[in-house]
């Protein structure tokens, strides 16, 4: 349902993260925008914490708004970038464990 890519990419890369929309439930396939609430873990390996959240839930405001992947229907992407550390402001020396 989701990929990223490169699959191995660390904080000092930039990474581009790919949504099915017909993969789980599917009942985004089919739709017109597609937005991404997303943050990164922090905390240690095996934290659940979100932190450096980006997106404000249930909002059409543009903030993480996805991109139609062009020639695939129901398939969607977002990059981090210029790095994964940079899109999300977290500060240098602080792990990143995941995307979340």
């Amino acid at each position: 349902m989701v990929s990223i890519s490169p699959a191995n990419a660390g904080p000092e890369e930039a990474v581009t993260l790919t949504f099915d929309a017909t993969q789980g439930n599917g009942e985004l396939a089919g739709v017109d925008k597609v937005y991404i609430h997303h943050g990164v873990v922090t905390s240690s390996a095996t934290g659940t914490d979100w932190n450096y959240v980006i997106g404000n839930w249930g909002e059409d405001d543009g903030v993480g708004l996805m991109t139609p992947v062009e020639g695939e229907p129901d398939k969607w992407e977002i990059e981090f970038a210029p790095t994964v550390r940079s899109y999300f402001g977290v500060p240098s020396g602080t792990n990143i464990f995941r995307i979340s």
